[in-house]
């Protein structure tokens, strides 16, 4: 007992030394060298007017100020922080013209009076009913001339309303246009104005800022160079510090561990606390005894983490690979939807399609219903124009008929071909 005893009181006491030669190691590696020097040169604050120590410092580090060209580069951020926006020419847009949009809906929606009419009055014209000699004939085709006329006569009265109101329509716009033009160019012209007093203000100001900058660069080169001249000796006070640390503290320290220690190695120095603890436990007799259990126990430990590390590499793989299905099954279902999206879209085309090939079929059998109704009309006008100069040339052939007072076959069909006409 009293050996062992011994033994634990020596290892405590290298330990002890172990401890005071590492903590002077980490003295030395922590040490920092005290400021005390005075500065001869004074760095004023960065020049100009600013709402806040912030926005001051945001300008200051806004270009290198030891770069060679500092001040052409304070000049550009000047420029583009500070330079007033220059107007911009107004565009008039393209000069009016008439385009006569009431003439033009007028002749879409009553032009085909105008061929009705026009059509009328040409077959009642080359009908010949106006010389035909009946007065009922020529009244009525007197009438329908009168009516196609009328119609004419009105619907060229409105194409002239029409166009004086699309004139009237175009002069207004055009005043407008002209007037709007004037005030944008009045306004541009102010603008100009006050953008060029701007400016002469603006450069007033850019010199004064780029002068008192220039000073403050100087200075600023100067504070940067006594400050590199200041670092280069706290570097030098820390380098003989950190000497005199090794030299004075250390080596002594260093020198009375290695000559007490004639037991523990160097690599069993930083862990030599858990060795005593495994003697002091019981668990070793002695110090080889202790190492060998040390590093047992170490290595068990080692393992352990490792298996650890594989469980937890195990789970973090697993982990990737239920979210890469995850993903891959996301993937699927939103190509999926996608596939279903895209049909549906398709069925829509489609559907869309057929109801303007139906709209579009009804709108042609439409047309061709009124081109069918408009050629039934014009036949039966057609048969009946016929039918009513075929009469009215019976009736003529009549009226020259010695017979026609008390003849019975003048309003038969048969009368033009009568074989008992007998002239006056």
């Amino acid at each position: 007992m009293e050996a062992k005893k011994s033994l634990i009181t020596k290892l405590e006491q290298i330990s002890a030394l172990y401890k005071t030669t590492l903590s002077i190691k980490n003295k030395s590696s922590r040490f920092t060298a005290t400021d005390n020097y005075t500065r001869k040169v004074y760095l004023p604050p960065f020049p100009g007017e600013y709402r806040s120590e912030e926005e001051r410092e945001a300008w200051k580090k806004s270009t290198d100020h030891c770069a060679d060209n500092a001040i052409s580069s304070m000049d550009y951020i000047y420029d583009r922080v500070c330079k007033p926006k220059e107007p911009q020419k107004p565009e008039p847009g393209i000069f009016p013209t008439n385009e006569h949009s009431q003439a033009n809906e007028l002749k879409k929606k009553e032009g085909w009076k105008v061929l009705v009419a026009g059509f009328v009055a040409f077959c009642v014209l080359i009908s010949g009913g106006l010389f035909s000699g009946e007065a009922l004939t020529v009244i009525f085709n007197l009438i329908l001339l009168g009516v196609c006329g009328a119609v004419l006569f009105l619907f060229f009265k409105k194409l002239q309303s029409s166009n004086k109101a699309d004139e009237e329509s175009t002069r207004m716009v055009i005043e407008n246009y002209n007037k709007f033009k004037a005030q944008a160019e009045a306004k541009y012209e102010s603008d100009m104005t006050a953008y060029k007093t701007a400016m002469d203000s603006h450069a007033l100001k850019k010199t004064d800022f780029i002068k008192k900058y220039t000073e403050w660069r100087k200075v600023y080169l100067l504070h940067i160079e006594e400050e590199k001249e200041i670092a280069e000796m706290l570097e030098a006070d820390r380098v003989a510090e950190v000497k005199r640390i090794f030299e004075e503290e250390y080596l002594p320290a260093e020198n009375k561990l290695k000559a007490y220690n004639d037991l523990v190695s160097e690599n069993y120095l930083p862990v030599l606390d858990d060795i005593i603890s495994l003697i002091k436990d019981g668990r070793a007799d002695d110090y080889k005894e202790a190492v060998n259990l040390y590093e047992e126990i170490s290595y068990r430990e080692r393992q352990l983490v490792l298996e650890r590390e594989k469980e937890e590499q195990r789970k973090h793989e697993a982990a990737l690979k239920r979210e890469a299905e995850e993903r891959h099954h996301r993937e699927q279902m939103d190509f999926q939807k996608e596939q279903e999206r895209q049909r549906a879209r398709e069925i829509e085309k489609q559907q869309d399609l057929e109801r303007q090939r139906i709209a579009e079929e009804q709108r042609h059998n439409a047309a061709q219903e009124r081109e069918m109704k408009n050629k039934q009309d014009l036949e039966r006008r057609r048969i009946t124009e016929e039918r009513r100069q075929a009469e009215a040339s019976r009736q003529k052939r009549c009226w020259y008929c010695a017979h026609q007072s008390s003849c019975g076959l003048k309003s038969t069909d048969g009368a033009y071909n009568c074989t008992g006409f007998t002239p006056k």
